[in-house]
């Protein structure tokens, strides 16, 4: 039966697939192989145009290392090419060899450690000659190697920051004596201390002594180099170290030496090992002198880094408002600021550190701001104080000026008046000015003087006993006030006298506790520390002079008064004067100078003999009331005032010109000066160019009323000089 078509058609494809299958399976190997050939070329060439614009960009680098361009292209180019260099293996050697030579040591050393075949690779010895060498030439500043180190064990020496010992990471610090790096755990467990390396060669070479220890100990001090603590290396001593291993096999070298030991043979091999120590010092200085260059390249780097990073964070801070805490920081604060953790960090600054910045920086920042409020504050208030002084000193002086109007309050007295506070205490960002104060002034200071009147006379009236009720108190010569620092057992106090204690500034230091002070509030601080002198924050208010307003509180107890009262009515007495009536006038205008009678009665005959003017007179008893009595006193006779006169006279002119008292100008408002400065005043500002005596007796300057007349005049005489036995 023949079979049909469909049959046939079945039969036909069955038949043409088994005669066609040996061809196309003989067919298919070819056809794989070209295509994996052709796939190994493209791989092979996208493989080498990817290793020369590595190369490129390697070059470019070492060529012009600042280009930041540069650097940014390079980093992009390898983030792009990761895992592209996998078959960088497989070409052929002198290819390999000639784009290696365009990388730098430590990139030799970093591609060994990334998989095995360049591991097995760069570390092929047959290959140091030409590929090592090759390297290390072409790459400039790197110092000599050692012929007992390979080169990539000096590389990994010179870029590797592991400890040799453990693996640590960071290890900065090499052992430049030895070539190696060590933790601080390594080093501790495998270094031998001086001490112990001494005791060590002394058992070694317990037969030749030198006094303590061994000829081996001492040659062992300065034949081998050692580690200090520091990590400079030097010659084994103390607060040095040596490494176990090395101590080891110099005691092995001594120990082969040929025994019996000769004096020759330990000579020689002192020699050699000292001439070796010398070899290795070499090498290890160049290690050294490089390892300081690249760590000041690096710290330049980081500092460059830090800098960035800090005006940037200084940036984002003036764009959040804090610009006036910036500037009042200044220099030092920013510097501050640079040393906090958060900000010397050696990276750039991101949206997230600065979410961490922030937070950190914001409790100085606020305290800053109170800072720079304070300091405005004081600013301002220091401002206000001296346009109160102008302002007091505008309604008490006309010219030409006068000692009265010197006697005068200052800022001090008044700051705490209610109308006076108003007006000054009020915050910076208020305008104040002298007319602000001018308004009140004139009100103010004529309620203050009657009640400074009244004060110091309720003070001084009960130390006076009967007076004349037509006699003002204050105008008494007995009426003399002295400041509470002045203590009982220490000499004496300048007497001051109304009005001129208002001309005084000793009268209003202290009168308040330097504790309490700490405490008060800002205006209260200020103005008892301020004499308009720049006060910085947080300063100790001790190192400070502390005012206070002139009062009674200022002054001396009652009972210390009252002995000054006591001992000026006992010269008033002795001068023939009524101590109830008798003023400071009436003392000048009586010529009549007082002996001390104790101390004639307590001298010797050959004793010299003085006689006192009564200030001087005060003087001396308040010098002498707490180791003798209060003195009594006789005035001088006639015939001896004569020769008191005489000796006055020609002492007073050459006493004023050498005082220190001050002295005021009448033709100018606030001018007061020594005497000295006082007569370049008068030549160089209103032309008088005469004696000072001539300015003195037509009352151009005038003695200012806080300075002690007893400075400007002759108040003490000798009317016998002391007899020298023959």
């Amino acid at each position: 039966m023949r079979p049909s078509n469909k049959q046939r058609t079945g039969t036909t494809t069955q038949s043409t697939a088994s005669a066609t299958t040996p061809a196309s399976a003989a067919a298919a190997p070819r056809r794989a192989a070209r295509q994996s050939t052709r796939a190994r070329r493209a791989n092979a060439t996208k493989v080498v145009r990817d290793a020369t614009t590595v190369v490129q960009a390697a070059a470019t680098k070492r060529t012009n290392p600042e280009d930041n361009t540069t650097k940014a292209a390079y980093s992009t180019k390898r983030v792009v090419l990761k895992g592209r260099l996998q078959s960088l293996p497989d070409l052929a050697l002198e290819i390999q060899l000639e784009i290696y030579s365009y990388l730098e040591p430590r990139d030799l050393l970093f591609l060994s450690r990334t998989c095995k075949k360049f591991r097995s690779f760069f570390l092929d010895r047959q290959l140091n000659e030409r590929l090592w060498e090759r390297v290390w030439a072409n790459t400039e500043g790197l110092p000599a190697r050692p012929p007992f180190m390979s080169l990539p064990a000096f590389t990994y020496l010179l870029y590797s920051t592991y400890c040799h010992q453990c693996g640590a990471p960071n290890v900065r610090k090499i052992m430049f004596g030895f070539f190696r790096r060590l933790c601080k755990s390594c080093s501790g467990a495998t270094n031998v201390s001086h001490h112990e390396a001494m005791r060590e060669a002394d058992q070694v070479d317990a037969n030749y002594r030198y006094g303590l220890h061994s000829s081996l100990g001492f040659r062992i001090s300065s034949h081998i180099a050692a580690q200090d603590r520091n990590t400079g290396f030097r010659s084994l001593t103390f607060g040095s170290s040596v490494p176990r291993d090395a101590l080891d096999r110099f005691f092995e070298r001594f120990k082969a030496l040929p025994r019996p030991l000769t004096c020759k043979s330990r000579y020689a091999f002192f020699a050699t090992v000292k001439e070796e120590n010398r070899v290795v010092t070499e090498f290890a200085c160049a290690v050294r002198d490089w390892c300081n260059r690249l760590e000041q390249q690096r710290q330049a780097s980081l500092k460059d880094v830090r800098r960035e990073r800090l005006e940037a964070i200084v940036d984002r801070l003036r764009e959040c408002g804090w610009e006036k805490e910036l500037d009042f920081m200044g220099a030092t604060g920013l510097d501050i600021v640079s040393k906090m953790p958060v900000v010397r960090q050696s990276s750039k600054l991101t949206e997230s550190a600065w979410a961490k910045i922030f937070p950190s920086l914001s409790r100085l920042l606020n305290t800053t701001r109170e800072k720079r409020l304070k300091a405005e504050y004081s600013a301002a208030l220091r401002k206000r104080f001296e346009a109160l002084e102008q302002v007091i000193t505008a309604h008490y002086v006309s010219l030409p000026r006068t000692a009265r109007m010197d006697c005068r309050p200052q800022y001090i007295d008044l700051a705490f008046i209610p109308e006076i506070r108003a007006i000054a205490d009020v915050p910076a960002s208020e305008v104040v000015t002298a007319d602000h104060f001018a308004a009140v002034v004139p009100a103010v200071v004529a309620k203050w003087e009657a009640d400074q009147r009244k004060e110091l006379t309720d003070y001084i009236l009960p130390l006076l006993g009967d007076i004349s009720p037509d006699v003002d108190p204050l105008s008494l010569a007995i009426a003399c006030f002295i400041h509470r620092s002045v203590r009982g057992d220490h000499g004496y106090g300048a007497l001051m006298r109304y009005p001129d204690i208002f001309a005084r500034g000793c009268a209003r230091v202290g009168g308040c506790d330097r504790a309490d002070l700490a405490h008060e509030n800002p205006y209260t601080r200020l103005a008892r520390t301020s004499k308009w002198e720049p006060r910085l924050e947080g300063v100790d208010v001790g190192k400070h002079e502390m005012m206070s307003p002139l009062g009674v509180s200022t002054l001396a107890k009652p009972a210390q008064a009252k002995a000054v009262v006591d001992c000026l009515r006992g010269i008033v007495l002795a001068l023939g004067l009524d101590p109830a009536r008798a003023t400071e006038d009436d003392l000048d205008a009586h010529d009549v100078w007082l002996h001390c009678v104790t101390c004639e009665a307590r001298n010797k005959p050959r004793d010299a003999i003085w006689v006192y003017h009564w200030r001087s007179a005060y003087e001396h008893a308040m010098m002498n009331k707490y180791t003798h009595d209060i003195p009594g006193w006789r005035r001088v006779s006639e015939a001896d005032m004569a020769v008191v006169h005489a000796r006055v006279q020609s002492k007073q002119w050459s006493h004023k010109d050498s005082c220190k008292a001050l002295w005021a100008c009448s033709l100018c408002m606030t001018i007061n000066a020594r005497i000295s400065a006082m007569q370049r005043h008068l030549e160089q500002t209103h032309g008088m160019i005469y004696c000072i005596s001539r300015a003195i007796e037509e009352g151009t300057i005038y003695l200012h009323p806080s300075a002690d007349k007893t400075e400007v005049t002759v108040n003490t005489v000798c009317l016998r000089e002391r007899r020298v036995l023959a």
